[in-house]
């Protein structure tokens, strides 16, 4: 026979029989005895090389569906390594719809990043947009220590073009200061087709050509500055916006929200005046001012008014700051003259303050037929201010009768307070269908104060028979 070489070895092969199998050699004869083909490869020392064979092999036959699937949940530097798997994965991962660019990637650990270090990431980020063959349906960048520069502009640049779906630069805090004075490129207002937005850091420069994000759903903005005509032009020119999210963004004295698809709106930052003109189907709201707000700005808000702008409101989440503003307009009414379907109350961080704070948590109960769960986180380590009850006592008399849908009071760091006592005689009273009331007792309150408030509560007549009291 002829001279071969296998596995390194040279071999004179004999006469031998081949048999087959649907076309396919199987095993040889090989004097006189059957041997599979494999088993000669492993007596030649080739185990460990077909292994690796086999196994690429197994992957590269697995349906694009699942490869797919797979590199979706990869990280990105992982993702890439795929590649040398087999050719069908080195197609398929320069094809993944989601691109995410995290901590996971690269993170630079010097506090305002090193120019250095930072321009080789976002090279790396760049070529690895070039190789990308397919549709990018989200991007995310979001590396620790990284601030806006021109290479994340070109970067946006490309994705633009690219038409990407879902859009994400976050800067943290370890990149220093928050970088809200550089201008976001242009080049973003081109992506017309994008349906999410999620911007940290930078500053909106609306440009004259803008005509809108015709498909924008989702837009969260985190230390942002705004620009002027931000609630006059550029939210009115997203006429499917559903979900609104403003934390800590300047450059805006005044919200006005005009809005017709709008379903969740957030709000945490200095105190602004707030108004729904157009919000027919917004049914979340938060709104947490932190720091002083201006008496005048109480003034001129119309509780009634706002509130009979938003018809559809389930969930609202509100702090005490926000009570204080409205507890500051010409007049809190006992009830709202149009009653709200809120299915969940939350008053978070802050003390029961004087009678007109109270007055209006009492009123926005009153006013919920349909309230379901009451929250209500008083601030740690603080007590509240005395209310005289029979304020209260006066005007639950005739107004509570069909207020019978609260099931769960949650009540956290309580201070054991008059005002908190008469909102548990409150809910007693009127809350035919209550089931569990949930006190967690404030660190500062002593256990003399805790067992007497406790006392004053099992005292009160409850019109739910099924109602029951956690305190602890």
């Amino acid at each position: 026979g002829n001279s071969h070489e296998i596995g390194g070895k040279k071999l004179l092969w004999p006469k031998f029989n081949l048999g087959f199998s649907r076309s396919r050699c199987t095993e040889v004869v090989w004097g006189g005895r059957s041997t599979q083909i494999q088993d000669i490869f492993m007596s030649l020392g080739g185990s460990g090389q077909l292994k690796q064979l086999r196994m690429a092999d197994r992957l590269g036959m697995l349906p694009d569906h699942v490869i797919e699937r797979i590199l979706k949940f990869l990280p990105i530097k992982d993702a890439a390594k795929t590649a040398m798997l087999s050719r069908k994965w080195s197609i398929l991962w320069r094809n993944i719809p989601r691109l995410v660019f995290d901590d996971s990637f690269a993170r630079i650990t010097e506090r305002g990043g090193s120019k250095l270090k930072a321009k080789k990431i976002l090279m790396d980020i760049y070529k690895a947009l070039l190789l990308h063959d397919g549709p990018i349906a989200k991007f995310v960048l979001a590396i620790p220590g990284l601030s806006p520069c021109d290479e994340i502009d070109h970067i946006v640049h490309h994705l633009a073009n690219k038409g990407v779906k879902k859009l994400e630069l976050l800067f943290g805090e370890e990149s220093g200061d928050y970088p809200s004075d550089r201008r976001i490129h242009s080049s973003l207002f081109s992506a017309v087709q994008l349906s999410s937005l999620i911007l940290e850091g930078g500053k909106i420069v609306t440009p004259s050509w803008f005509a809108g994000f015709s498909c924008l759903k989702i837009l969260q903005l985190y230390t942002v500055t705004l620009p002027p005509d931000f609630f006059h032009n550029f939210l009115p020119a997203c006429p499917l916006l559903e979900d609104l999210y403003l934390w800590y963004c300047a450059g805006a004295s005044e919200i006005e929200l005009v809005a017709p698809c709008l379903k969740v709106f957030l709000f945490i930052g200095y105190p602004v005046n707030i108004m729904f003109k157009c919000t027919p189907i917004l049914s979340e709201v938060s709104i947490l001012p932190y720091g002083e707000a201006d008496v005048n700005m109480g003034k001129k808000l119309d509780m009634v008014a706002l509130f009979a702008s938003l018809p559809a409101l389930e969930q609202l989440l509100v702090n005490f700051q926000f009570l204080k503003v409205l507890a500051a307009s010409d007049h809190v009414p006992v009830k709202l003259p149009s009653p709200l379907h809120l299915r969940v109350l939350g008053i978070y961080r802050g003390h029961y303050g004087g009678p007109l704070e109270t007055s209006v948590i009492f009123c926005l109960i009153r006013s919920s037929l349909r309230l379901h769960r009451l929250d209500l986180q008083m601030k740690a380590g603080e007590r509240a201010a005395f209310c005289e009850p029979m304020s209260i006592e006066k005007e639950c008399c005739e107004e509570d009768s069909e207020i019978s849908c609260l099931r769960e009071v949650y009540i956290q760091n309580s201070p054991g307070s008059q005002p908190e006592l008469e909102l548990v005689r409150f809910v007693f009273e009127t809350s035919h269908q209550l089931q569990k009331l949930v006190i967690k007792a404030s660190d500062q309150l002593g256990c003399e104060d805790r067992l007497k408030f406790l006392e004053e509560v099992v005292r009160y007549k409850r019109a739910s028979t099924q109602a029951e009291v956690i305190y602890s």
